[in-house]
């Protein structure tokens, strides 16, 4: 995140998902809210924690499968106690109450759709980097 904005990662997590939280306090309630909000808070103390440490890999596929798998075993976590990391996430806890799909298939949906935009953008091995 560092090379796109100075910004700090827990804030701007924070900030993007405000809209997120209030369209999920109207729709869904306020167990949701505050749920989501403590992940969120985590996420952004955790990543700040870690963000100086030695990396354990230089290898770039080796490090985005161990991070794919930490973050998804975590998001997977928040979802099951009622709660979202992210705007994707709430997107597909609306859609599961009105559509045949699970959760986690409208996310993993999400998730390729950005995946293939951002292998365009920058290209394939980049768009496995930066995700």
């Amino acid at each position: 995140m560092d090379y796109l904005t100075p910004a700090n990662f827990a804030l701007l997590v924070f900030l993007l998902n405000l809209p997120f939280m209030y369209n999920g306090y109207k729709q869904i309630g306020k167990t949701f809210v505050v749920s989501s909000l403590f992940a969120i808070i985590s996420l952004g103390v955790i990543e700040t924690l870690l963000h100086g440490i030695e990396p354990f890999t230089n290898q770039s596929i080796l490090a985005t499968v161990f991070g794919g798998v930490m973050l998804g075993t975590g998001v997977g976590i928040v979802i099951r106690h009622g709660g979202s990391l992210d705007g994707t996430e709430i997107l597909g806890i609306l859609l599961a109450k009105k559509f045949p799909f699970s959760i986690g298939e409208f996310v993993m949906f999400i998730n390729v759709f950005v995946f293939v935009w951002a292998g365009f953008v920058f290209g394939w091995e980049q768009a496995i980097i930066r995700l």
